[in-house]
């Protein structure tokens, strides 16, 4: 871990581009970090493009990790628990996008209504993660948690 921080702390841009290089791009980055501290102005991969549903599990499941645990929800009780593999979140994103396609909707404002629902809102938010319409387009998320 250290050896990690000094490299990232002594050579950031090469550091993290390094790092970026783990995740798969539909278009590479320009320009790794363009900050202005003064104005408060930071942006990382500039001119890059990837998609975020497709990173967090089509990918996991070409590797051969379909059956392994990709996520832990815990709810506010310890004994409420879930697992979900990647092949369970990518079969439950598919069929949310799917069926907002049929809709013809394009954009989304998501909501998470209730805590103990928090675990779907992940189908939701990477159903609609997907800018390539392998599922959907852009997403905008908002914390409105309500019992």
């Amino acid at each position: 871990y250290k050896n990690l921080y000094e490299r990232s702390i002594k050579n950031p841009e090469d550091f993290w581009a390094e790092q970026a290089e783990r995740l798969d791009w539909t278009k590479k980055w320009d320009i790794v970090s363009n900050n202005d501290f003064t104005k408060a102005q930071i942006k990382w991969f500039e001119g890059g493009k990837l998609n975020v549903s497709y990173n967090c599990l089509d990918r996991h499941i070409k590797a051969g990790y379909g059956d392994q645990t990709a996520l832990i929800w815990e709810g506010n009780d310890p004994s409420e628990d879930k697992s979900f593999t990647y092949s369970h979140l990518l079969n439950d994103v598919s069929k949310f996008s799917n069926a907002l396609k049929k809709l013809n909707i394009k954009k989304i404002t998501l909501n998470v209504v209730r805590k103990n629902q928090a675990a779907r809102q992940l189908y939701y938010s990477l159903g609609y993660a997907d800018k390539e319409r392998t599922r959907l387009g852009h997403i905008k998320m908002e914390k409105n948690l309500i019992n």
